[in-house]
């Protein structure tokens, strides 16, 4: 009997073991999600799909108006709700709860609310042509040497043109993958050799995209003081602010590889489709 009862007893510690630990991991994850939400991570995931689109030859009206069978495949691929979750899972994975703790309160505090409200803005129309304006008028007006070194400090410590790197990778790799699904065999196209296409023509824009980075960024936190910007300085580049980094970096490319895999099988179903008609 009283062996019984020990085997009851170990039996309902493992379910409450095992409850504690499923409530733990759900507010894991919320906390990932309030994180990625704070410091804009969420709202640069949901510029993909249209970046996506342009890279195809979509532009905002043709895209959204007009039907093709390609068209309505790219719409088809991309489920926001799902490539958030997945963004959320792989960043619970990467971070634990005291990294999350730390970096969420970075990003909560005043400083870093200002600085990402800032970021966010680089997604709206308007600010292009801002840029634009203020990237035409350096010469006249040029930053101090002090803010030149701040900013390019931030370019290398930061994961916004890297995403973009990341983006263009693995979006034409997953196209590539979906022309050939539609080609014979003879006529399809190696990805190692879009791979390495890709990587001369970076290369060899190499120095027009440092500038244009450079004029982003002057332009982006030319509103923030000096000390400011070395406030984010301190954060990015401390070991909280570089593991926090990464692990964005990681996250986005198995969401964007993901997302860009079913694109590819997607496009392809529409393009054997199109080849049938």
């Amino acid at each position: 009997m009283i062996r019984v009862q020990a085997a009851l007893l170990v039996g309902l510690m493992s379910l409450v073991c095992i409850n504690m630990s499923g409530a733990e991991s759900l507010e894991h994850r919320r906390q990932v999600r309030v994180l990625l939400e704070q410091c804009g991570v969420l709202e640069r995931l949901k510029q993909f799909p249209r970046q996506v689109f342009e890279r195809m030859g979509y532009d905002d009206e043709s895209y959204s108006k007009q039907y093709t069978p390609v068209r309505d495949a790219l719409f088809q691929a991309f489920d926001m709700d799902k490539m958030e979750q997945h963004l959320v899972h792989a960043m619970s994975n990467d971070l634990d709860s005291q990294a999350v703790g730390k970096a969420l309160h970075w990003f909560q505090s005043p400083m870093g609310k200002k600085i990402t409200d800032l970021e966010r803005m680089t997604y709206s129309a308007h600010v292009w042509k801002e840029r634009s304006l203020y990237a035409q008028n350096l010469d006249e007006h040029p930053p101090t040497q002090h803010r030149l070194l701040q900013v390019q400090q931030l370019s290398n410590a930061l994961y916004l043109f890297r995403i973009d790197e990341q983006l263009e990778m693995t979006t034409a790799l997953a196209l590539t993958e979906a022309m050939n699904a539609a080609l014979p065999r003879e006529e399809r196209i190696d990805p190692d050799h879009i791979r390495h296409e890709l990587q001369i023509r970076r290369e060899n824009e190499k120095e027009e995209l440092q500038r244009e980075h450079l004029a982003s960024f002057l332009y982006l936190y030319h509103r923030l003081e000096d000390a400011e910007v070395e406030k984010y300085l301190e954060f990015l580049e401390s070991a909280d602010g570089k593991r926090f980094t990464a692990a964005v970096l990681t996250s986005l490319n198995v969401v964007f590889q993901s997302a860009s895999e079913e694109l590819g099988t997607a496009v392809g179903r529409a393009l054997k489709g199109e080849r049938r008609v």
